[in-house]
């Protein structure tokens, strides 16, 4: 993919300035003192494709008017399956006999 079309995004929470900063598990903890408690991780799938579907807009927005029709997008998430407080039990993907899933070789 060329560079310029390569989109990184973030989520953003509000500092005790009020000014938006990155938001990592390290400004979770110093903005809650305290670690997530398990079974409430801080970083939900819906909150990732929040940020991926806002970034969207203006992109589609600009690219709209560059090419004079609509914009199709391919919305492609690497997501940890292992995210969960119980991984264990989330079930596989499903493959067919003589494909090879998703690194897996």
């Amino acid at each position: 993919m060329p560079a310029a079309r390569h989109v990184e995004v973030t989520r953003t929470l509000p500092g005790p300035d009020g000014t938006r900063i990155p938001h990592s598990l390290l400004a979770e903890i110093a903005a809650y003192g305290r670690f997530p408690r398990t079974g409430n991780p801080y970083c939900r799938k819906a909150a990732k494709e929040g940020v991926v579907s806002s970034a969207w807009t203006p992109i589609v927005s600009r690219l709209t008017r560059e090419l004079g029709r609509p914009v199709r997008i391919l919305k492609v998430l690497a997501l940890r399956s292992a995210e969960g407080s119980r991984p264990q039990e989330a079930p596989g993907l499903p493959h067919r006999a003589g494909q090879q899933r998703a690194g897996h070789g």
